[in-house]
């Protein structure tokens, strides 16, 4: 399913301009195989658009999120330098926000867990909030406490009400891939603020805040 986007995905605002097509193409990372390369697979437009009341550019057409990403291909732990990064990024936060053992670590997007996993060598406790089943069924087989669900603000409560305060918080280029960026800031919020201290990551580059 692929719909239309007609508000932005900050501001609301309806005044859209389409200023690129690249026609319409396969989803990234969906190989077909071998017993299905005879059947035809399914083609999304690609069009980017620019709102002109906040100047964010974005996509003009959103795919459902079940399409996108309940079976997904990629995996972190299949990178040796994003696995070193994450070793150095989880040191890190950890010197930074002064975490300590049994302190709560959420990761939003938390693929594979290969970040927590981090965090649990330090004796962290660890949720990882992953929608592509399959992805998150490999974390919790490696002992990676892992939500399979959407982030959401029904889930943040569920978090709040049976987690308790999270001291530290990431957050892995889930933004590219939200479609509603403003719902996405609000469920947060219903965490940010049972929090001691907030780490935030990639959006639109590495940075921690």
């Amino acid at each position: 399913m692929c719909n239309l986007q007609s508000t932005c995905h900050i501001c609301q605002s309806k005044r859209l301009h389409k200023f690129l097509s690249l026609g319409p193409i396969p989803l990234a990372n969906s190989f077909l195989p071998p017993d299905q390369l005879g059947v035809t697979e399914p083609y999304y437009p690609l069009d980017v658009c620019f709102c002109g009341n906040c100047g964010l550019v974005q996509l003009a057409q959103v795919i459902a999120p079940e399409i996108l990403f309940k079976d997904y291909a990629y995996l972190t732990g299949t990178s040796e330098p994003m696995k070193a990064h994450f070793a150095n990024l989880a040191a890190s936060a950890i010197q930074r926000f002064s975490l300590t053992e049994g302190d709560l670590v959420l990761d939003i997007g938390s693929n594979d867990g290969t970040l927590l996993e981090n965090f649990q060598k330090h004796g962290m406790r660890v949720v990882g909030v992953e929608p592509a089943t399959n992805v998150a069924k490999l974390a919790s087989s490696r002992g990676v406490e892992t939500w399979d669900d959407f982030f959401n603000e029904s889930l943040a409560r569920r978090i709040c009400s049976e987690q308790g305060v999270t001291p530290g918080q990431s957050w892995l280029q889930m933004f590219w891939h939200m479609w509603l960026t403003w719902r996405a800031f609000s469920a947060a919020s219903i965490i940010y603020w049972r929090m001691t201290a907030f780490l935030s990551l990639k959006f639109p580059t590495w940075w921690i805040c």
